[in-house]
């Protein structure tokens, strides 16, 4: 994973072809998706991301994060990438069992008390 690269040349370390994968909206997203991409050996890199250091003052296009990988591995990181975001798809929010605390569609346990969400329990 490497970060705010100069030039792709740079990024891919040579003269491979690269090319941009996915617009995230902030470095948080950049960085969960880069560390999925990393873990499963595709190497990526961001650009930009710098604007949030001036939130509030710039328009939101700004925040953007390009995440960009070689060409050789674009489609595979399309792939990768369907699937982050297509795990909680589907889900809606919902009421744990244990506590009876509201909780987030994207949550396994329960923020509050640990307990499991009643279809993966």
């Amino acid at each position: 994973m490497e970060d705010n690269p100069q030039t792709e040349k740079q990024a891919t370390g040579g003269d491979a072809p690269s090319v941009l994968l996915y617009h995230a909206k902030d470095n948080i997203e950049a960085s969960l998706l880069m560390a999925m991409l990393d873990a499963s050996g595709v190497r990526a890199w961001r650009v930009g991301g710098q604007g949030s250091l001036a939130l509030g003052e710039l328009p939101a296009d700004v925040l953007l994060v390009d995440i960009h990988v070689p060409k050789a591995d674009h489609a595979r990181a399309i792939g990768l990438v369907d699937q982050f975001f297509g795990e909680n798809q589907g889900k809606n929010p919902w009421t744990c069992a244990s506590c009876g605390e509201a909780v987030g569609k994207t949550f396994s346990n329960c923020w509050n008390c640990d307990g499991p969400r009643p279809d993966t329990a």
